[in-house]
């Protein structure tokens, strides 16, 4: 869909398109539908999907499923899982029988934190027959629950919010094209065009990709020689 002028800062507290949605304005920048997490957001801010729940990655499936079923089960592992905590992730099959494929989740219950079979409906049937206790599973949230980029990565880069949005807030955010990001050049300064990567010192800021964290993820290309602490142009290439 596309996006008029007015709709890429729409918000709204309830859901309004599928989280992950894709939208793109007349001038070519590219935004995905996202939820805030907990902590409200910075506008110019770098933002990350939120952690992976050891609990809730490489889990056994918890009972037998069949191809064609539109649900499976895990047993959880010492962390509690919230309403549709998943909704609109994904779930990786990622060892034994069934392995090798992703499937979107369409929403669940909550789950104590050492709950045995916990039902994960999704929105595909299932490829191939799921094995209790040996197919694993590991489930992820990308689009809902974002968060301020930490200092330490704990998963990828999603995109940026160009104002504030309060908690549990649904809105655009931006993964390609020209926007304005807090920049962090104590270290060195960007050279236009240069790569830029989450800053490794100040939450929610970029620097360059040769910063000493060459390894993370490159999420675009300077607009203009970057000036610490301020927001300057960048060229995101997150998707």
């Amino acid at each position: 869909r596309f996006l008029a002028p007015g709709e890429i800062r729409d918000v709204s507290t309830s859901q309004e398109s599928p989280l992950g949605s894709r939208a793109e304005t007349l001038d070519g920048r590219i935004f995905r539908y996202m939820e805030v997490g907990a902590v409200a957001l910075v506008k110019g801010n770098l933002l990350q999907a939120p952690a992976n729940v050891t609990g809730h990655t490489d889990r056994v499936v918890g009972d037998a499923a069949v191809a064609g079923d539109m649900f499976f089960t895990f047993d959880s592992a010492s962390n509690a899982g919230t309403a549709n905590q998943y909704g609109g992730g994904y779930a990786v099959v990622n060892d034994a029988a069934g392995e090798g494929i992703v499937y979107h989740i369409g929403g669940h219950v909550a789950w104590t934190a050492t709950e045995a079979s916990v039902r994960i409906n999704i929105t595909e049937p299932l490829e191939t027959a799921l094995t209790a206790d040996t197919s694993e599973i590991s489930l992820h949230s990308i689009w809902r629950d974002v968060i301020q980029h930490p200092t330490t990565a704990t998963n990828i880069a999603v995109g940026v919010a160009d104002v504030a949005y309060a908690i549990n807030d649904y809105f655009w955010g931006q993964v390609s094209g020209v926007t304005s990001v807090l920049q962090e050049m104590s270290g060195a300064a960007s050279v236009i065009s240069g790569g830029l990567v989450h800053s490794d010192t100040t939450a929610g800021a970029v620097e360059i990709t040769a910063q000493a964290i060459t390894a993370e993820q490159e999420i675009g290309r300077a607009l203009i020689v970057g000036v610490d602490g301020e927001h300057n142009g960048v060229f995101l290439t997150i998707g």
